[in-house]
């Protein structure tokens, strides 16, 4: 088994270190000659997604996701928000259900 990409979100990590973080897929060299696949998360993306879902108003992030600037959009969904939420399981189901006809949502699901 071999990692082939990891995704890393900016917006966690001081300023300082932020500021070298590059903001596209980019590949990182490591020891021993080995590489591995970086995908920069957007902050942004993930505050849009969870104040939809908080908020249980799809239009948020599908405005969002229809005014973004690029045409790959990679979002985080954390493994416990829908938890916090009352009915977040739904609040989610109506979220994805609430996006325009020419979203084109691809899902990776990772397992331990």
């Amino acid at each position: 088994m071999s990692i082939e990409a990891i995704f890393i979100n900016p917006d966690r990590y001081q300023n300082d270190i932020k500021r070298r973080i590059i903001p596209t897929l980019h590949i990182v060299y490591g020891t021993c000659e080995s590489t591995i696949n970086c995908i920069a998360i957007h902050g942004r993306t993930t505050k849009k997604y969870l104040s939809s879902c908080q908020l249980n108003d799809p239009k948020i992030w599908d405005n969002f996701i229809q005014d973004f600037t690029d045409d790959l959009i990679f979002s985080w969904r954390d493994g416990e928000s829908f938890l916090l939420i009352p009915d977040g399981l739904s609040r989610e189901d109506y979220l994805l259900q609430g996006e325009s006809e020419n979203s084109n949502r691809k899902f990776s699901v990772f397992k331990n």
